[in-house]
């Protein structure tokens, strides 16, 4: 059997390179289909991580048979992303607000929200993700070493995400003095 060598970058809130060797027919399909859940998984949780409601502190996200995560909020609310052919997720949030995000070029994922907002984040080189907001809001995430990232954003908010035995993360979130109401997204986001 001939060796092959696949590299595939991704964004989930801020995913990341991966880069595998893959041996046989049989196992190249396999491989795939277990990078690919992870790829999925890790942009998933950069997409929910960055709608986490002000009044919900911390998060709980496990990944699902639809290439996404389900994720619980302690205030109550959930979400549900699912994987899209554009690379990206379809979110939708138990409030009513939905989010499309589709990859791009730089890395990253271009999300569009149910209240016309938008962001664009682009992968760097600390293994994260740097993300601008049409609201004049940014981010900027980097791996940490519990599998997950840690994020501060422009409004004095920070959080930090490590990975769990369900194939997601959890998240806990710390608000600054000048924090918005809402850490993920104005309403009607992710």
């Amino acid at each position: 059997m001939r060796k092959t060598r696949a590299s595939a970058c991704r964004n989930s809130r801020y995913g990341g390179c991966h880069a595998a060797q893959q041996r046989g027919d049989d196992d190249i399909s396999l491989h795939a289909i277990g990078n690919k859940l992870k790829i999925a998984a890790t942009l998933s949780f950069v997409v929910l991580s960055v709608f986490a409601a002000a009044a919900a502190q911390a998060e709980r996200c496990t990944s699902n048979l639809s290439g996404g995560q389900d994720c619980t909020y302690d205030d109550g609310t959930s979400s549900r992303s699912t994987s899209n052919l554009s690379g990206g997720y379809d979110t939708s949030y138990s409030d009513g607000r939905t989010s499309r995000s589709t990859s791009n070029l730089s890395g990253g994922l271009d999300t569009s929200y149910s209240d016309g907002t938008t962001s664009r984040s682009t992968s760097n080189l600390s293994g994260g993700y740097d993300t601008t907001y049409s609201d004049g809001r940014s981010s900027r995430s980097t791996s940490n070493l519990s599998g997950g990232y840690d994020t501060s954003y422009s409004d004095g908010a920070a959080s930090r995400s490590t990975s769990n035995l369900s194939g997601g993360h959890d998240t806990t979130t710390s608000k600054g003095k000048n924090s918005k109401a809402d850490t993920r997204h104005p309403a009607g986001a992710r």
